[in-house]
């Protein structure tokens, strides 16, 4: 019984996620463009690139006393290895007169292997959530995290 009930709370935090991140990929996909506008559409502002390139990391937008922040947390570096698989995690202030990425905390993991890939990231009010994602071993077996995060901003 406790099982299913665990099943049933992890399933309704994942279509929880879903639902919220339908709006709030849309906002980030929108924000994380190389080119975007700032509030008051007086010019196009270029974003800096990514302190090391990624893929497949999870993406979110926050926004807190009108200033709007972009996260990124792990994925895969260039190599696209086993090995690349990082947990590093970084945020920038589109709102600011020179947004530049800074380094936050990595993201911690309950599994032995470090860092993922298809992590969910949404953020809501002043908070960013990270739920799930997998992992690659050096036998390329491929592991689900159960894992999810808030980051407070």
């Amino acid at each position: 019984m406790f099982y299913l009930s665990s099943a049933r709370i992890y399933l309704s935090l994942v279509v929880l996620c879903l639902f919220f991140s339908t709006s709030a990929n849309a906002q980030a996909s929108e924000q994380s463009k190389v080119q975007t506008k700032p509030k008051d559409n007086s010019e196009t502002l270029k974003l800096p690139p990514l302190p090391q390139a990624s893929a497949n990391n999870a993406v979110a937008s926050v926004e807190i006393d009108n200033q709007q922040y972009l996260f990124s947390f792990m994925g895969l570096y260039s190599g696209k290895g086993y090995q690349d698989v990082h947990n590093k995690a970084w945020k920038i202030n589109v709102s600011a007169e020179k947004p530049e990425w800074k380094s936050i905390s990595p993201v911690p993991s309950t599994l032995d292997l470090k860092g993922r890939l298809a992590s969910i990231a949404v953020g809501i009010d002043d908070s960013v959530y990270l739920f799930g994602g997998y992992t690659v071993a050096a036998s390329h077996e491929e592991v689900s995290a159960p894992d999810v995060y808030r980051y407070h901003v």
